[in-house]
């Protein structure tokens, strides 16, 4: 007969049920899948906090790694962001000319026009130091509202809460609803958390949804000049990048442009002082934010151990530049690492991996003997050969095989090369 012992570790396992299946599911995830499903969660859990990261870390790993490239943004036309800002400064100085302010006044909101950042904000330390240079807090206030009433509107403020109110107010939209949203929960409404709010403000989801809609309407870079909306690049963001240092080889996971979440501390003391019902609601969020914490820690480490495997066992291929797999299988790298092997195909499958040789699947990395001869093996001969002929197209890179005793498909040699992530012939740059 079950006793109350039996039962009680039936109902631990069934809890750890869904936190289990989490850490699965992320395990499977790429970095892209990744990005995405953590904005989703961000948007669902007021306890969440995101952090955007700034990409400092990645361009300096880069600066000593070229083969890493660059972020995906395209460099700036030179010369463009002077332009843009020539223009908008005679823009808004033949405003300020229209309204025939004081000498003083006007030479002040000049200055202040000089010291907006590209997107028409104005720092907020620039008005602190001219008030520690004696002038007084009156006329930098009136020079502050001179150049806050120019269009368009928001330009000057000095945050993005300030920037939007003043669009509002503009407008003649202002409600409380939206003065409270733009004022206090920027945050969470970019987020679209409707629901909590909702619960937090004590109105509807509706309303909540219909003044995002307004504020969305509002333009947070006041100071932009019609910027050219720039074509979406498609291209494989690799999981993770293995880098030679001097002969000594490092896995670096690919998390830089990941968002860096925390537990919110604005909700968390919230969590203490609101009432019963609320504080239910935000403890329920806090433990499934902190299991998605644990989650992603746990990930990292898996996927981190799993790779620097791979890449001992592959240490000639990324070492050498004619160097060649050897024979590896999932099977053998679980057993090494203690792992089941389904852990391992969840942790790999997917995935891509750039080196200074290029960016490559995690499959291509396994044996999977096929016809005599391993795919890993292959696809190795592969890049040799397009290193050597850059131009071959898939018929005479199949010829090419085939003269050495690898006999394929071209459509086989066509799936090879794009497991590689190689361009077909027309889309390589010729030398």
């Amino acid at each position: 007969m079950e006793g109350p012992q039996f039962r009680q570790e039936l109902s631990q396992r069934l809890k750890l049920c869904p936190q289990l299946m989490q850490n699965i599911a992320l395990l499977q995830m790429n970095v892209q899948d990744l990005r995405e499903f953590l904005e989703r969660a961000v948007e669902e859990n007021p306890m969440l906090e995101q952090r955007e990261p700034s990409g400092d870390a990645f361009r300096e790993l880069s600066a000593r790694n070229e083969w890493m490239g660059t972020s995906s943004d395209a460099p700036p036309e030179p010369g463009a962001e002077d332009r843009e800002l020539t223009s908008r400064e005679s823009f808004l100085r033949d405003q300020l000319a229209r309204r025939k302010l004081p000498p003083k006044l006007l030479s002040l909101c000049t200055y202040l026009i000089e010291r907006l950042d590209e997107d028409g904000f104005l720092p907020p330390e620039e008005l602190e130091h001219l008030h520690h240079l004696g002038l007084p807090a009156p006329m930098l206030e009136e020079a502050l509202a001179a150049v806050q009433a120019l269009e368009p509107a928001g330009i000057a403020a000095r945050s993005l809460s300030e920037c939007l109110l003043i669009q509002l107010r503009r407008s003649g939209q202002e409600t409380p609803l939206l003065t409270e949203l733009v004022s206090h929960h920027l945050e969470p409404l970019a987020r679209q958390q409707y629901s909590p709010l909702a619960h937090l403000l004590r109105c509807s989801k509706a309303e909540v949804e219909n003044a995002a809609a307004q504020i969305a309407q509002l333009d947070p870079h006041p100071g932009r000049w019609d910027a050219p909306a720039s074509e979406p690049v498609q291209y494989i963001q690799p999981d993770a990048y293995v880098l030679d240092e001097n002969g000594a080889l490092s896995v670096v996971l690919n998390d830089f442009y990941l968002p860096h979440l925390a537990l919110s501390s604005q909700y968390e003391e919230m969590m203490h002082s609101a009432d019963a019902e609320t504080a239910s609601y935000l403890r329920r969020a806090c433990k499934q934010a902190q299991e998605l914490l644990s989650g992603l820690s746990r990930r990292g480490k898996t996927l981190h151990r799993c790779l620097e495997a791979v890449v001992s066992t592959q240490a000639p291929f990324f070492l050498l530049s004619d160097g060649v797999l050897s024979p590896m299988t999932r099977r053998t790298l679980a057993e090494s690492l203690g792992l089941n092997p389904s852990t391992i195909t969840r942790a790999l499958k997917g995935k891509y991996l750039q080196c200074r040789r290029g960016i490559y699947p995690l499959s291509a990395f396994f044996s999977q003997p096929v016809g005599g001869s391993s795919p890993q093996e292959i696809r190795t001969r592969m890049v040799q050969l397009l290193q050597q002929e850059p131009m071959l197209n898939d018929r005479l890179l199949r010829e090419r095989l085939a003269q050495e005793g690898y006999q394929l498909a071209q459509r086989t040699v066509s799936k090879y090369r794009r497991q590689l992530a190689l361009p077909a012939a027309s889309k390589r740059p010729k030398k």
